[in-house]
């Protein structure tokens, strides 16, 4: 590891300080702040919409590591992002840098709509048979929760209800979209309805089948595939290809080896083909 930072740190350097430097020059100004839908950041999500199309095709080969989750952000320096286009064969001194840029993945956020329609599903299939019925203004979110366009798929998973406050803790999980945790929603319930629910909790609520299917995770790493690794530390930041030794689902730590010198180390998934791991 000492090895691969000191090589990464004396690259940046090099490529920071080569005599070739357009700093005087013509530079094309990258964006420093952007929205992102795709699971991978690449180097044209950061050009202005004035770039040259020969730049735009180049900056489409330069990834710069997996995407944040939706609704989230993640965040580059200024050396980070110039080793990366160093890495894929661009000049750092043809851009103007900024000193720190911010990367959000776009999503929307879940609505009451959609959270009524899957509770009015799950008493459709008798699963809250002896629930009430719920208006819009009767839920309440914990928290926002964003997802990507389209259908999130909603399930409701779990219920309790709390007699003393006429309330009830709702837990939902958006199935389509992969990476989004589960959620709670609060629902106001008429206080002349008490005793069905007030003395048990309905867990893990699916449909009923004779065969039920257990729902498996994706697996975003696999072996027999390169992926690409985000290696960063205080001083450093770079992006390698290694080879997983085994599989891999989101958020999980795994062993990795860097192809030419078999040298293994953990890294934890961190989206499809990608993982992160510190120094």
């Amino acid at each position: 590891m000492r090895i691969l930072r000191i090589a990464a740190s004396s690259a940046l350097l090099a490529f920071l300080l080569a005599p070739g430097s357009k700093a005087g020059g013509l530079r094309i100004a990258l964006l420093a702040s952007t929205e992102v839908q795709s699971d991978t950041i690449l180097l044209a999500n950061l050009l202005p919409s004035g770039a040259s199309r020969r730049i735009r095709g180049s900056a489409q080969q330069i990834s710069l590591g997996s995407a944040p989750q939706d609704g989230s952000a993640r965040f580059f320096t200024r050396d980070s992002l110039a080793f990366a286009i160093a890495a894929g064969g661009l000049s750092p001194s043809d851009f103007a840098i900024p000193a720190a840029v911010t990367v959000r993945r776009s999503g929307r956020l879940i609505t009451r709509d959609e959270v009524l329609a899957a509770l009015q599903s799950a008493q459709a299939q008798n699963l809250l048979s002896d629930y009430p019925s719920l208006q819009l203004q009767d839920l309440a979110f914990d928290a926002s929760v964003r997802v990507p366009r389209g259908d999130p798929g909603l399930q409701v998973t779990q219920i309790s209800f709390d007699p003393l406050l006429d309330r009830a803790r709702i837990r939902l999980w958006p199935r389509n979209a992969p990476g989004v945790l589960p959620f709670y929603v609060t629902a106001r319930v008429s206080a002349g309805f008490s005793q069905p629910l007030a003395v048990r909790q309905v867990a893990a609520v699916r449909p009923r089948s004779q065969n039920p299917k257990p729902i498996s995770a994706p697996v975003l790493v696999a072996t027999g595939h390169l992926a690409r690794l985000h290696l960063h530390s205080p001083d450093m930041d770079m992006l390698l290809e290694v080879r997983p030794l085994q599989p891999g689902h989101l958020g999980d730590v795994i062993r990795v080896s860097l192809p030419g010198t078999g040298r293994t180390f953990q890294a934890r998934v961190t989206g499809n083909g990608y993982l992160d791991a510190n120094l």
